[in-house]
């Protein structure tokens, strides 16, 4: 006479399994970083549970995955990008200064007069930190990537000195080295100084998906803009 043994079947003992690894990630975790930190480790480090930065530990999937990035010394990361953009500079005439001496610094859009070291210092999670040059042809100096949906072609910056520009290749930089605990971007900033530029209102027209330059309009003065380079602390989602 045979013999059956009922238990759970595969699906249902994998699902066991994975529920069972799953309760204990999610109870061992706080465990391993206090003894991480113990040991020196950041107290506060930026998390990323399977895959995602900033997602909660306690969301993490049956057999995902919980990592700790200590997070950059974004005082030494401005200083290290500013150095770089000053190195990639173009150098000029004298006259009028030099566009390597006025790349400034903004922190939640207030320029720092002073030394930059202490400010960045005081830096919380959550704040945006810029790094901007202010020369009126800053712009011109940047390469452009090509955009099918306004239809912009792809440019080289003016400069035969950099050629693919300044604040882009630093942009590159960072990313490559620290974007699991910093988020940063390039992008064109309107400043209160005072600087118009003479350019048309409005861009470019598609029709039948073809991107067609439109009726020329009038040129109006509008806001000059600036290249920044744009960095946010990651907070800590460690509680």
């Amino acid at each position: 006479m045979p013999v059956h043994v009922e238990g759970p079947s595969l699906p249902q003992l994998d699902r066991s399994i994975g529920e069972w690894v799953q309760a204990n990630m999610q109870d061992l975790w706080p465990r391993a970083l206090t003894a991480e930190v113990r040991r020196g480790f950041d107290p506060q480090p930026v998390v990323i549970t399977d895959g995602v930065v900033g997602r909660d530990p306690k969301q993490v999937r049956p057999f995902g995955k919980i990592e700790f990035v200590a997070r950059a010394d974004i005082a030494d990361l401005v200083m290290l990008a500013h150095a770089e953009l000053v190195r990639r500079s173009p150098i000029g005439p004298e006259e009028g200064g030099h566009y390597r001496d006025d790349h400034r610094l903004l922190i939640n859009d207030v320029e720092v007069k002073g030394p930059w070291r202490p400010a960045l210092q005081r830096v919380r999670g959550g704040d945006r930190i810029q790094l901007v040059n202010v020369r009126i042809y800053a712009r011109k100096l940047e390469s452009a990537t090509a955009n099918q949906r306004t239809g912009r072609q792809r440019r080289r910056g003016s400069s035969r000195q950099a050629p693919g520009g300044i604040y882009r290749p630093v942009l590159r930089m960072i990313v490559q080295r620290y974007s699991r605990s910093v988020y940063v971007d390039y992008k064109l900033v309107k400043l209160n100084l005072g600087a118009k530029v003479l350019g048309q209102v409005g861009g470019r027209r598609k029709i039948k998906g073809r991107i067609v330059d439109g009726p020329k309009r009038p040129k109006v003065l509008r806001d000059q803009v600036y290249p920044a380079l744009q960095l946010f602390v990651r907070p800590s989602q460690v509680s």
